[in-house]
């Protein structure tokens, strides 16, 4: 006989399997990304269906076979149904669960992940914060957390800090104050231009104008305690804008690839971030 597995988990993605079935990603803290299936899932008569739509957290009880876990129960911890009430939303929030997906495995830990996009969803579904800013943020702490930390601390070069404007090192997560930068680019500084170069190895480098306030606000999102996460505020569109497009470019950048779920809440954002 089969062992039962009782776990909570986000489910972030919803498909479907065979002729009646459901095939479910869900995400959780022990064991990461699970793929569940569901028997009869696809039936309106389902008896657990309000625990298995796409970002229910719910308690599962699920048996390995085939090497797949299947569902046996669920039951219903948490349902953002305000998500649903704007495609603007549910977009935003289906890019934030592919990126989770993206930087999670199977059987190895889940926790930082599932505790940031839980977080994050509450944020959204409150509408408080701006989803520029909640989307930026969850970006950078999410890249904090799978390895891709950047160094703050001071300029790279000249290892000082100043209240001016910062060149952010994409490639190598560093900063670089302006006056550094300008000694050795012919590149004249903007606070709007985004700098691509190669380097000595013929490497592309891109090098992204930042303010101190928006270094300030990466500093503070990639250490804050997750309950205090979006507790920050930027006080001009320009620099949540500044936030916001250093982000994403520094996100795409390191996992080398786009989102159609991306693309997809950038089509409907007039004032989505822009990449490269």
């Amino acid at each position: 006989m089969a062992t039962n597995v009782t776990i909570n988990g986000l489910v972030i993605k919803v498909g479907d399997y065979a002729e009646n079935d459901r095939i479910l990603t869900v995400l959780t803290e022990d064991r990461g990304r699970l793929t569940v299936i569901a028997k009869g899932a696809r039936s309106v008569r389902y008896k657990n269906l309000g625990a298995i739509r796409l970002f229910s957290y719910s308690a599962f009880v699920l048996y390995e076979k085939g090497g797949f876990y299947w569902l046996k129960e669920a039951a219903l911890n948490t349902y953002f149904d305000s998500i649903f009430e704007d495609i603007e939303s549910i977009s935003l929030c289906s890019y934030l669960a592919e990126l989770a997906y993206e930087l999670t495995g199977e059987n190895e830990s889940g926790l930082e992940a599932l505790r940031l996009l839980l977080n994050t969803f509450y944020a959204i579904s409150e509408r408080k914060k701006s989803h520029g800013l909640l989307k930026a943020a969850f970006e950078l702490r999410i890249m904090a957390y799978s390895g891709y930390m950047p160094s703050l601390d001071e300029c790279s070069r000249c290892e000082r800090e100043n209240s001016g404007y910062y060149y952010f090192d994409v490639m190598n997560g560093e900063v670089i104050c302006d006056s550094c930068f300008n000694r050795n680019s012919a590149v004249p500084f903007s606070k709007n231009r985004i700098v691509d170069e190669l380097d000595a190895l013929g490497k592309r480098a891109t090098y992204v104008p930042i303010s101190y306030a928006v270094l300030n606000a990466i500093r503070y999102v990639t250490a804050a305690e997750l309950k205090r996460l979006f507790a920050f505020r930027l006080d001009s569109d320009e620099e949540l804008y500044s936030f916001g497009r250093l982000a994403e470019i520094y996100t795409l950048w390191h996992l080398g690839h786009g989102f159609e779920t991306l693309d997809f809440y950038k089509k409907i954002v007039k004032d989505a971030t822009l990449t490269l």
